[in-house]
């Protein structure tokens, strides 16, 4: 079976063992994952992760062999995405710090350095002007609480 067929069965199975009020060992296992998955989530957020996943959008044309859009639908992001999301991340971040401790001088890891704030400053001026927003760019953690409050205003 293909990756592309796994993973949704996988998603739906996660979801009916986290929803459904079954009492079996699987369920109870997927629902302590989903709970630590939670808790993952929460301690990135907490530490400044900014969250810009913006939802898929799905896209309904009106035939095969037609191009015309008839219908757009914005996919719903179910627990299940986030914790399978969370544990990779988990994977992730664990094996570059195995990597990092195995190879102190060599290892090559991806860091992202913070964007000049002025890369903001337009940014900044649109949304006090038009919106009276104000975007704190102090720090990743204020970036991000600040997009967020940006979304909810909007």
């Amino acid at each position: 079976m293909t990756c592309s067929l796994l993973l949704p069965s996988l998603y739906y199975t996660i979801l009916l063992c986290v929803r459904r009020h079954q009492q079996d060992e699987l369920t109870n296992s997927i629902r302590l994952l989903n709970t630590l998955a939670q808790k993952l989530k929460a301690g990135r957020m907490a530490a400044g992760a900014l969250n810009l996943a913006s939802p898929e959008v799905k896209i309904h044309l009106d035939s095969a062999e037609s191009s015309d859009p008839i219908d757009v639908e914005q996919k719903e992001l179910r627990e299940t995405n986030s914790l399978v999301e969370e544990f990779m991340l988990l994977a992730n971040i664990s094996v570059a710090k195995k990597i990092q401790e195995a190879f102190p001088q060599t290892a090559v890891l991806r860091r992202h350095m913070p964007p000049p704030k002025a890369n903001f400053e337009k940014l900044q001026d649109i949304l006090q002007k038009r919106r009276g927003i104000p975007l704190d760019v102090s720090s990743s953690g204020a970036l991000a609480a600040s997009l967020d409050k940006c979304i909810v205003s909007i």
